[in-house]
């Protein structure tokens, strides 16, 4: 009896360590002011690699509609109310993926020397992962062959959205004529009436109302990141056109430039964008014609980087407003931006006169960048005019 009694005991002591669900220890993680904060760790998966250096991080739990389970719902909105606030952080960026293809978060670790790409998370299309971080950290995202999709620096907003599109290129299949077809967020390449560049020729005299430079001296930090090189990260720098303040907040090179003037064109030139109170584009053109050495782009040009490595804080400065001719008479008309998703009414103002840059300063740019420009789109519904007075 007793040893039936016992068989029957061990038996449902067995039972119902089979029934009890396993649970898997996870190590609280306390980062300090400088690292992002990870979410609780659902699995562990090795990290993707990359061609940069990596470190290992913790895998965290992603939100939003896997595309292989919902393939008919949408991806998880902007909405502040959906986004959750942060805890330990200062900001929550919401990532949305609707590139087309599955896409890597790398966190630009500034703090260490040299900066590594950590690698935190991978997001398939379609769905979206909220991330807390810091104010000013910088988040690369990539697509699986290393292509950088969108470079993003967290702001002063406690909840950010940032939804990343699919890669394009200047030739081939993912070229020009084809932005249009690699996503709906493209349409405008094609559908639009007011697309840019255009050929500056037949426009109206005008006597335009010149626009007001405020530009101080800014740091150097710069960035390749695979479709042109830029300056960003831009503060205390402003211009008025028509008594509306806009905000530089970068400014980028192509090569060759994709404006022309009565189908002229010419080596390299430089876009200075701007943002409005209102978030309208306001865009100054200045080309870059060869001739003499122009020192006043030295800052930038010491700093060309070849790689896709993030934005680098090179420690140098460059006086903005030395970049500009000295008679600042431009051409005027409301365009779009040059590169997907081609967003009308951009105020543009392309400068009549170019700069210099000897034939040694323009070959140092070529021999990272070269082709990255649109071709000339159609007048359509633009309104041309040209500033009669300097």
């Amino acid at each position: 009896m007793k040893k039936t009694l016992i068989l029957i005991v061990l038996l449902l002591f067995t039972l119902a360590a089979c029934s009890t669900p396993a649970t898997e220890s996870v190590t609280d993680l306390l980062p300090g002011n400088d690292e992002p904060v990870p979410t609780e760790v659902a699995a562990t998966e090795e990290p993707a690699s990359s061609e940069e250096p990596v470190a290992t991080a913790p895998t965290t739990d992603e939100t939003g509609v896997a595309s292989d389970e919902a393939a008919n719902e949408e991806v998880a909105t902007c909405d502040n109310a959906d986004i959750p606030a942060p805890t330990a952080g200062n900001v929550m960026i919401r990532f949305r993926n609707l590139s087309g293809t599955e896409i890597i978060g790398l966190w630009h670790d500034t703090s260490q020397s040299p900066a590594l790409l950590t690698d935190y998370f991978q997001l398939e299309d379609r769905e979206a992962y909220d991330q807390e971080t810091f104010i000013d950290h910088e988040w690369l995202l990539r697509d699986e062959e290393g292509n950088t999709l969108q470079d993003y620096v967290a702001s002063t907003e406690e909840k950010q959205c940032v939804t990343i599109y699919p890669h394009f290129e200047y030739e081939g299949e993912d070229g020009p004529e084809n932005w249009a077809e690699l996503s709906e967020h493209y349409e405008t390449c094609n559908s639009g009436k007011e697309q840019s560049p255009i050929d500056l020729t037949n426009a109206t005299m005008t006597d335009l109302e010149n626009i007001s430079f405020n530009y101080a001296e800014t740091a150097v930090n710069i960035i390749n990141n695979g479709h042109t090189i830029q300056v960003q990260v831009i503060e205390g720098s402003q211009i008025v056109i028509n008594g509306e303040t806009y905000s530089l907040i970068q400014f980028h090179f192509h090569a060759p430039s994709e404006h022309a003037v009565d189908s002229q064109g010419y080596p390299i030139e430089m876009h200075l964008v701007h943002r409005g109170a209102n978030g309208n584009l306001a865009v100054v053109g200045v080309f870059i014609a060869e001739g003499a050495e122009n020192t006043a782009f030295t800052p930038v040009w010491d700093q060309l980087p070849e790689e896709e490595i993030g934005i680098i804080a090179t420690g140098a400065t460059v006086h903005v407003a030395d970049l500009l001719p000295t008679d600042k008479t431009v051409y005027r008309y409301s365009g779009s931006l040059t590169t997907p998703p081609c967003s009308e009414n951009v105020i543009w103002s392309v400068m009549k006169n170019p700069v210099e840059m000897s034939a040694g300063q323009i070959a140092a740019f070529k021999s990272i960048i070269e082709g990255n420009n649109r071709p000339l789109q159609p007048l359509d519904a633009h309104a041309l005019q040209l500033d009669e007075t300097p």
